[in-house]
């Protein structure tokens, strides 16, 4: 494995001895990823790394153009973040390009609208990946931006869509409780998708993996319990917490033998609620998603 990835691996707590050997010279392009959030920078940097590009990887604007100036004949693209401590996206997009006008880019991104636009209209070509994303998305992006496809991985593996967060699946009738949910859920790290039924749910279920459910109890046409019976049914690794506002004298026990791992009564202790499900699911472990 070649030395410009020995920071991250060293993080890692990695030996690079111990990585599957890849084809070495121009027929792996190479990528420079730049993030100061450490699970998304990680996550990018050893996704693409097993998919046949050699990466580099710095968490700020000046350890990127450090790296650039030193690597700058085998970088092919620049994924970098919209936002950085020291230097905005544009600013260290715009900064890369004075040592090398054709630079190609993509920019990850919380944000959407006009603003965005904005301040990203001046600074040349870039694709987005919207975050969160899948590794299959910002694979399509570097396509589009004209990089070369990468080797596929030892033993024949192509590219596989993966996640960079785990996965909560969200089921209340309210819709309130869905959107509070997703929006500290999402904060934390994870992805979330949210509904208002239990069909609805379902039919998530049959296409994706969840690493966590939170399920409301009381909704019309599907109980909480009932569903959670049928989800782990198509998701057998996902562990199920029931909500409710209306606890009964056995729900406890009625809730373990659905297959529920806990309850917890509404209004919901948040510290509590994210401690479990970082304990279950911590941010960076999330299942691979299912097609």
């Amino acid at each position: 494995m070649g030395s410009e990835c020995m920071p991250e691996q060293q993080r890692e707590g990695r030996d690079p001895s111990h990585e599957p050997e890849r084809p070495a010279g121009p027929d792996r392009p190479g990528v420079l990823v730049v993030d100061d959030e450490n699970l998304v920078r990680i996550t990018v940097h050893l996704g693409l790394e097993r998919n046949g590009f050699r990466v580099w990887s710095a968490s700020s604007a000046r350890e990127a153009l450090d790296l650039y100036r030193q690597f700058r004949e085998q970088i092919d693209v620049v994924v970098l973040d919209d936002c950085l401590p020291d230097l905005d996206g544009p600013a260290t997009l715009g900064s890369l390009r004075e040592l090398r006008s054709d630079l190609r880019a993509c920019v990850m991104s919380n944000r959407r609208g006009n603003a965005f636009v904005r301040d990203w209209i001046g600074c040349g070509e870039a694709h987005v990946v919207a975050k969160p994303f899948f590794l299959e998305d910002l694979t399509r992006a570097l396509r589009l931006a004209g990089v070369p496809e990468a080797l596929p991985a030892r033993g024949g593996e192509r590219i596989r869509k993966e996640t960079l967060m785990p996965a909560i699946l969200v089921v209340d009738d309210d819709r309130d409780t869905c959107r509070n949910m997703t929006d500290l859920f999402s904060d934390c790290g994870y992805r979330v998708d949210a509904v208002e039924n239990g069909p609805s749910a379902l039919a998530r279920a049959r296409h994706q993996q969840y690493d966590v459910g939170l399920l409301d109890l009381r909704m019309p046409g599907m109980d909480g319990l009932t569903l959670c019976r049928r989800l782990l049914q198509l998701c057998p690794g996902m562990v199920p917490l029931i909500v409710t506002g209306f606890p009964g004298p056995n729900l406890d026990d009625e809730a373990r033998e659905a297959g529920a791992h806990k309850v917890f009564v509404k209004p919901i202790d948040v510290a509590r609620l994210i401690a479990l499900v970082e304990r279950i699911a911590p941010p960076g472990n999330g299942t691979d998603a299912g097609v």
